[in-house]
């Protein structure tokens, strides 16, 4: 916030809102290697992708939004829009409550825009709770600005409740765009691990004809020394750790395969584009 000839309302915990972004991006990554795994592993990191990803969508949505006040009127931006409107468009502005019915909630005040033709806006900065002085003060200045600037139909602030509010749009809406958005990384992840398990499933073994660069596509068979072994707990991640690294460190397993091996046993692996499948 400036001063009360212009005031810019951007979000709060705005380090906190990026750290999300970026989880919702690493979720992302973390469905895209989901798609090259297979099994129950496979599933696990794409379900958890799957979750991330809206989160960082939403999270996206609350760090890009800004509202700006000067003597021209008032502008905000979301990720989905940009909208503007003069003070001389402006009848009020007016608190709208938030949540108050809801008492596991705390009640939270968001401004609204009434329009001289009678349309409304619900801004997405600034908001707070009651005993917010930030808000207050963004608001003072917002109310300012308006009174300089514009014609204010009433001299008081407005107050609205869920009896004088009615039933917005808005929450609908920003539900449907995070469920269309977790549904749209679904439908671009699933086919690809549909087609991943297809290729695997129709894989055969490498001959000594195979050419090298085509190696890839078929099935290796390697022999290698189990080191040791790492029993994690039920529905935590197993490990067989090879002797001198060969062909990998490790290799995750479920928690009846790591007990079912012991140190110094001789196992076969097949391996497939890169992979140790089996």
């Amino acid at each position: 916030m400036t001063d009360d000839r212009e005031v810019l309302c951007r979000p709060r915990w705005g380090r906190t809102l990026w750290f999300l972004v970026g989880l919702g991006a690493a979720g992302v990554g973390v469905a895209v290697v989901g798609t090259l795994l297979r099994g129950e592993l496979a599933v696990v990191w794409l379900g958890v992708g799957l979750l991330l990803a809206p989160l960082g969508v939403a999270a996206l949505y609350a760090a890009t939004a800004r509202v700006r006040a000067d003597a021209y009127g008032l502008r905000s931006w979301t990720l989905l829009s940009r909208w503007s409107v003069p003070w001389q468009d402006v009848a009020d502005l007016r608190v709208q409550l938030r949540h108050e019915r809801n008492h596991r909630a705390r009640t939270t005040r968001r401004v609204s825009v009434l329009l001289c033709d009678g349309g409304k806006r619900l801004l997405p900065l600034p908001h707070g709770p009651y005993d917010d002085p930030d808000f207050d003060a963004e608001l003072d200045v917002l109310r300012a600005l308006h009174r300089r600037h514009g014609t204010p139909r009433s001299s008081h602030l407005p107050v609205l409740s869920y009896r004088t509010v009615g039933r917005t749009w808005a929450g609908a809406l920003s539900l449907c765009v995070l469920l269309l958005a977790g549904a749209g990384v679904a439908a671009w992840f699933v086919p690809n691990a549909s087609s991943q398990e297809r290729a695997w499933q129709s894989a055969t073994p490498c001959t000594s004809r195979t050419p090298a660069d085509e190696r890839d596509e078929c099935l290796t068979t390697l022999s290698a020394e189990i080191e040791r072994t790492e029993t994690g707990r039920p529905k935590h991640s197993s490990w067989l750790y090879f002797t001198d690294g060969r062909p990998q460190k490790r290799l995750a397993v479920s928690r009846e395969a790591a007990l079912a091996f012991d140190a110094g046993d001789s196992v076969e692996l097949t391996v497939w584009r890169r992979e140790v499948m089996e």
